[in-house]
């Protein structure tokens, strides 16, 4: 494994850490009570955001980069973390990863130190 190999799969670790956290404050929102639903929702959704920003990291040392979700979901990890999530995150998931992907100012550093 090189130096790449190793910085990629230290990055998807990293994606499945988050993912973790993410499902967690999930599974936290659906049971807050109404006192609390509020600050659960916004720690979800400030979660979720960190999480594609460590997506859009992991994919700055991707190898083989995907076009789109749909060239995505071709690749075990990516598949791995979609069917991890709720299907009410799934259609989200996929257009914030299109957004990731089709990113016009995206630039691919294979040099980037972890």
């Amino acid at each position: 494994m090189d130096k790449t190999d190793g910085l990629e799969a230290q990055r998807y670790t990293e994606v499945c850490r988050v993912l973790d956290e993410v499902l967690e404050l999930w599974e936290a929102m659906k049971q807050s009570d109404m006192e609390d639903a509020g600050d659960d929702a916004d720690r979800f959704q400030m979660t979720f955001y960190v999480l594609m920003d460590t997506i859009r990291e992991w994919i700055r040392v991707m190898a083989r980069r995907p076009e789109d979700s749909t060239a995505a979901q071709s690749d075990a990890r990516f598949a791995k973390l979609l069917s991890a999530l709720p299907s009410e995150l799934q259609v989200p998931f996929e257009l914030e990863l299109d957004s990731v992907l089709s990113d016009a100012d995206f630039s691919v550093d294979n040099t980037e130190q972890g």
